[in-house]
């Protein structure tokens, strides 16, 4: 991918919001914890990645509004 090709930074976000979005359901609604864990974690680095953009006020995820999918809110 070359520097012309790059995500604008709408792009990004938006991106990061639904892989959230994705992330929280699996984490809430997975039978197995690993998986559950796992989600959450991932979650966690997205939170993360969008506080780095500035996009987040605080470093705390869990204390956030739950992230709604499209369609599913």
């Amino acid at each position: 991918m070359s520097a012309d090709d790059s995500l604008s930074r709408a792009e990004v976000t938006d991106r990061i919001r639904r892989a959230r979005a994705l992330l929280q359901e699996v984490r809430d609604e997975s039978a197995t914890p690993v998986v559950a864990h796992s989600a959450h974690q991932a979650d966690m680095y997205c939170h993360r990645l969008m506080w780095e953009l500035g996009e987040e006020t605080a470093n705390t995820p869990e204390l956030e509004e739950r992230i709604g999918v499209e369609g599913n809110d």
